[in-house]
């Protein structure tokens, strides 16, 4: 993707490349505070200036910065901290720059000159232009508020020192914000808030957490550290707050975005973030503005989408209180960054930088939103269109565009009404100057479309029992490359037509060699068309037995393994549900990947790979295999890139594997993943991802690999 982002820096006059806030003001002015100075970039374009300069001869800057404008009078207050508590201050700049001052203790009487924060509370209105401003002090625990009398023009300073904070292990403020006359101050081991403007407080050190997700919940018994707090117009709070997670010797940094809909009483767990603790965030119409060390992000509150950037100037250097979007006079969004500058994006091009996960569904032209198989052209094709087709509880579609629209194929010529068809596999190979996709119905055998039609009408073959498979029920399909069609069943083995040509099936059972006669998953190698591989189970005494059939003939012989050599163990599992050949096996990779669920998979589902045809086995990873949204059994299915990129998909989310590595990233619901995919993936020719999901039609990435470095897992 293209880089979105430009960067102003000192050689654009700002006062240094660490900022720490940035503010903007109604008539287009963008403010910058740093540790020593204020910059100003004039109605948002052309150079900055310099507005405000100070040093601190004896002991260096100290403490922290903050920036705020005044919505209704246009002042400007820029936090000024020294290493000396007697120096700094409160400098304010009237609207245009009309008068300029400082508020200290010495002579305003605020609690401090340390100012952690700055808000003004605007329900009281004021002609005084200084307003409502209200201080938060972390050196002395204390809170200024600066209160014009009713029908005076002019007010005084006042402070409080809170006893609802004394005592209660409070080492620093992070944030101050208000919202409809609730001052809300986030600290390092709370969120404590004032409904009458500061005189009394209520301290939250715990939150009631709903389980809507399945992994990696807040620990509810500790408090965390708060860093931001934003109420929207329906009075939902958002909070950003983050916890150090002990795992043995190694301590790990949990971050959040929650939302409480009920007053605070309970809160719903949005977003999740390994490492990188989100430190501030604004809003702007449906969009949450998020900044964590390493990354921004904005996030929809109505669709839940994710767009995420991290470039280079980025990464571990953003650590700021306070971004800006100016969507009224520039219609930017500016982040402060801690070495490169103040960070630039027009809100036009965000709004047409793609999500991590965008979704497609009946409206964009699908069947279903149930969509439980997914086929195409990917990178290893030959064919020269980019087709992709989704298959479901009701019908097969196609798009080629990218999944932005897709058709519906209502019918073939042999007759077969496929809307009303429930499609339970599909399998693509380009082959002979043809397009080939491979139907596996629930009770209509297997259709075979051999164009590239994307109308509802389509030229095609289709085999029954009639024709020699073992069952008009079909549970998967491969092509594989000499053209033939294998089909697997769920009780009645494989049915397999030799040729393309071929005008019979034979049929395999367990009698003719395979391991089992129940299949989840049939692969054909797209290079001589005679490796073929079938994953499924067995039924034993005991129950399932997870059951692997590997053949290197065209399947006249056949090696069956339900035991699975893993150094010194022979691991048994309840299925295998899927199986994957590695795609540079002619590159001297020849790897089989296998998904294996229950019984010895260590979690609930794992993944092993072999280089020996299945004598000896090796795991690869293990993760609990979650319950996501689906209503229907999601089983773990894999995907290869021509360069070796693995991805395995579950029900709450999606896998990437670097090519012969075990370190993998996971791209989940905290990226805009929903949680209900039902277990259908593929990867077509220009990298872009497509997740079938129980509900929501089809989830679409063409960014989450490249972005998503955050959570690397070893």
């Amino acid at each position: 993707m293209s880089n979105i982002w430009h960067y102003s820096t000192t050689a654009d006059g700002l006062y240094s490349n660490n900022p720490t806030s940035i503010v903007g003001d109604r008539d287009g002015n963008i403010f910058a505070v740093f540790q020593g100075g204020v910059s100003m970039l004039p109605n948002g374009a052309g150079r900055w200036n310099t507005i405000l300069s100070y040093s601190d001869a004896q002991g260096g800057v100290y403490g922290y910065f903050d920036i705020c404008v005044n919505e209704q009078s246009g002042a400007m207050y820029a936090s000024c901290s020294k290493g000396q508590s007697s120096e700094g201050g409160l400098f304010v700049r009237l609207r245009n720059g009309t008068q300029t001052f400082m508020i200290t203790q010495q002579n305003n009487g605020i609690a401090s000159n340390r100012i952690n924060a700055i808000a003004v509370n605007y329900s009281y209105s004021t002609q005084d232009p200084l307003g409502a401003v209200r201080l938060l002090h972390g050196d002395v625990h204390g809170i200024s508020k600066y209160h014009v009398e009713p029908g005076s023009l002019q007010g005084k300073w006042t402070f409080r020192l809170p006893a609802e904070w004394q005592g209660t292990g409070i080492e620093y403020f992070n944030n101050m914000r208000i919202f409809n006359n609730t001052i809300y101050v986030c600290a390092n081991n709370m969120l404590s808030l004032s409904r009458d403007d500061g005189e009394s407080w209520t301290n939250l050190t715990s939150f009631t957490i709903n389980h809507n997700h399945d992994d990696f919940y807040p620990p509810t018994s500790s408090a965390p550290v708060v860093a931001d707090v934003y109420v929207d117009e329906l009075n939902h709070v958002y909070m950003l707050c983050s916890y150090d997670i002990q795992n043995g010797d190694y301590t790990s940094n949990y971050s959040y975005l929650l939302r409480s809909s009920d007053q605070l009483q309970t809160w719903d767990y949005l977003l999740f973030n390994l490492e990188s603790p989100h430190n501030s965030m604004t809003a702007y119409g449906d969009n949450l503005y998020l900044e964590s060390d390493d990354a921004v992000r904005v996030w929809n509150k109505k669709t839940g989408t994710v767009k995420l950037f991290n470039s280079q100037e980025m990464r571990g250097n953003l650590f700021a209180n306070k971004m800006y979007v100016d969507s009224a006079v520039n219609g930017k969004w500016y982040v402060p960054t801690f070495n490169s500058g103040v960070a630039i994006a027009s809100l036009a091009d965000v709004e047409q930088y793609p999500a991590l996960w965008s979704y497609a569904d009946t409206s964009a032209g699908l069947s279903t939103n149930t969509i439980t198989c997914i086929t195409g052209v990917d990178d290893t094709s030959a064919a020269s269109t980019t087709a992709v087709y989704a298959g479901g509880n009701k019908g097969l579609s196609v798009t080629i565009d990218g999944g932005k629209t897709w058709s519906q194929i209502v019918r073939t010529r042999t007759g077969v009404i496929l809307s009303e068809k429930v499609i339970n596999g599909l399998d693509y190979y380009y082959s002979f100057g043809y397009t080939n996709v491979a139907v596996a119905t629930s009770d209509d055998g297997i259709v075979r479309i051999i164009d590239s039609s994307t109308g509802p009408e389509v030229i095609d073959v289709h085999y029954t029992t009639s024709n020699g498979l073992a069952s008009n029920t079909v549970q998967c399909v491969c092509i594989p490359r000499n053209g033939a069609i294998i089909a697997g069943h769920l009780g009645q083995g494989l049915s397999v037509q030799p040729t393309m040509t071929a005008l019979t099936w034979k049929v395999l059972t367990k009698k003719d060699g395979l391991a089992g006669d129940y299949f989840w998953s049939v692969k054909g190698d797209r290079d001589t068309g005679k490796r073929i591989y079938g994953a499924g189970y067995d039924l034993g005494p005991n129950g399932k037995i997870g059951a692997l059939s590997i053949s290197t003939d065209g399947g006249s012989t056949w090696t069956a393994i339900q035991k699975f050599n893993i150094g010194k163990v022979e691991a048994e599992f309840a299925e295998i549900t899927d199986v994957l050949e590695d795609s540079r096996w002619n590159e001297g990779k020849p790897i089989i990947y296998i998904c294996a669920t229950g019984v010895d998979a260590q979690s609930s589902y794992a993944l092993l790979r072999s280089s020996d045809f299945g004598k000896s086995w090796t795991w690869f990873g293990g993760w609990d295999l979650p319950t996501g949204s689906v209503s229907l059994p999601c089983r773990p299915r894999m995907e290869m890139t021509a360069d070796g990129m693995l991805y395995i998909v579950d029900a709450s989310k999606v896998a990437f594997f670097r090519p012969d590595s075990s370190v993998h990233l996971e791209s989940n619901w905290a990226d805009g993943l929903s949680g209900s995919n039902s277990g259908a993936i593929f990867i077509d020719r220009t990298g872009q991802i497509y997740v079938g999901t129980d509900g929501r039609g089809v989830a679409i990435s063409s960014t989450s690999f490249d972005l998503s470095y955050e959570r690397e897992i070893d």
